[in-house]
């Protein structure tokens, strides 16, 4: 960082007195030629100009695709939104009702006994899968949605949706088209699965963030959340994992499981999982299903079907 001005330094320094208003401007335009000399404040303008800059494109953009016109939802509780209607944390299910999600995938090693699994307890759950997955998975995509599953997006390439550091701000660098729109239109191709409407954002960052969530709304999206995070990404031993898992699943009653179906110890700990709601009759639905259910399409999430 560069040395203030000595010019700038005497005016800082100076005592302040009561002055009128044309002098007060006279002031601040002296100020401003003095400090224009100075470059450590012109750095600082020119970072603050480009801020201004970016923030201003985002709300255009954000006020822009709020004046869309967009179809009555009627009584619908979920539907794709910016606000609450467009995103779904588990919380308000109906009392008992679960849904298994698998992140990640499909991984041509761990989905399939992921799916043997769901197949033996009789379940169906919901596959967030990443588009690169499919692209290197497909047999085993297809055999997802051959098993009656729900198949959901969840990017292209995994990446934030937002800067690390700067979580509430959106990454205007992103490339939607990829990570969104040529994701999805990849996984339906691949999977032959009807019009997916739910999308996972990368380690759910950006989910309070407007100017994403708008932007998934405007292609159709419902965003969805979880009640429980395994950890399972984290945590390599399955028994912590299940133990962690029927904790929470113990003390909500109701809601959407985080798996990953990349990984051995979630497949290990999501079967034991699937047994304990098979063995207590819990309904285990796709998470679609229990939308249609809340919604009024569906008398049980039970009867969905792909």
């Amino acid at each position: 960082m560069h040395g203030l001005n000595p010019a700038l330094a005497t005016i800082r320094g100076r005592s302040i007195k009561p002055i009128s208003e044309s002098a007060l401007l006279k002031e601040v335009v002296s100020s401003d030629e003095i400090l224009s000399q100075d470059s450590a404040y012109q750095e600082l303008r020119s970072e603050l100009e480009e801020a201004a800059a970016e923030y201003l494109a985002v709300r255009q953009e954000a006020l822009k695709a709020s004046q869309v016109k967009r179809s009555p939802q009627s009584d619908a509780v979920y539907y794709p939104s910016a606000g609450e209607a467009g995103n779904l944390f588990g919380r308000g299910y109906p009392a008992g009702i679960w849904s298994m999600t698998y992140d990640d995938g499909p991984s041509g090693e761990h989905t399939p006994q992921v799916l043997a699994n769901l197949k033996k307890t009789g379940h169906k759950a919901t596959f967030f899968m990443q588009g690169s997955m499919v692209v290197a998975a497909k047999q085993v995509a297809k055999s997802v949605a051959a098993a009656g599953h729900e198949i959901a997006s969840h990017s292209y390439s995994h990446p934030s949706f937002t800067p690390r550091k700067r979580p509430k701000v959106p990454d205007t660098s992103l490339d939607y088209d990829l990570q969104v729109d040529q994701a999805i239109k990849l996984t339906e191709q691949v999977t032959g699965a009807r019009k997916i409407r739910l999308f996972r954002l990368p380690y759910g960052n950006g989910f309070d963030v407007p100017y994403i969530r708008q932007r998934l709304a405007d292609r159709g999206l419902i965003h969805v959340y979880w009640t429980v995070d395994t950890l399972d990404w984290q945590d390599r031993n399955a028994d912590s994992v299940y133990a962690r898992t029927m904790k929470f699943v113990q003390t909500y009653g109701r809601g959407i499981i985080l798996f990953h179906d990349v990984h051995p110890q979630s497949v290990i700990a999501s079967h034991r999982v699937l047994e304990w709601m098979k063995e207590k009759q819990k309904a285990v639905c796709p998470v679609g299903a229990v939308i249609d259910q809340m919604n009024g399409k569906l008398a049980k999430c039970t009867a969905w079907k792909p």
